[in-house]
């Protein structure tokens, strides 16, 4: 937030630009689809299947549980009296939003990119879930 005296207070978001994040969420979106061969869900399959990785699989699973209940749990947005996991953020920014793939999503997106005090600290939300998400990621990598 910014302002000045006698002049209105204003919200303001430092962000990565449209390409940069674009760019960033064609890839990251692999690891969230179950349809992906390199999604988290099917890395997980693939340890718990396969002798040779079996000795890791807990520890995928175990990151994968993280995730999950990092994505379920309530975010700080309330929205309308409702508080928005951060899942259902993740949900509206990727399918809404950004790829436009779900009609009702986009709806949302749009309904919440409109709202001059709530867009930034959606979008900002939407940063750190894709910063927490990818932490993952890289620990199963690791």
């Amino acid at each position: 937030m910014e302002g000045r005296i006698g002049s209105p207070v204003e919200i303001v978001g430092y962000l990565a630009a449209d390409d940069e994040r674009d760019a960033f969420v064609l890839t990251f979106r692999m690891f969230l689809q179950n349809n992906e061969p390199f999604s988290i869900h099917n890395i997980n399959q693939l340890y718990q299947n396969l002798p040779a990785l079996a000795p890791l699989a807990p520890r995928i699973r175990h990151i994968r549980d993280v995730v999950n209940r990092y994505l379920d749990a309530p975010s700080t947005i309330i929205w309308q009296k409702e508080q928005l996991t951060r899942r259902r953020i993740l949900g509206v920014f990727l399918y809404g939003g950004l790829a436009h793939t779900h009609a009702e999503k986009t709806v949302e997106y749009d309904r919440w990119m409109s709202h001059e005090y709530m867009a930034i600290p959606l979008q900002t939300e939407f940063y750190d879930i894709l910063v927490e998400v990818t932490t993952g990621i890289l620990a199963i990598r690791t």
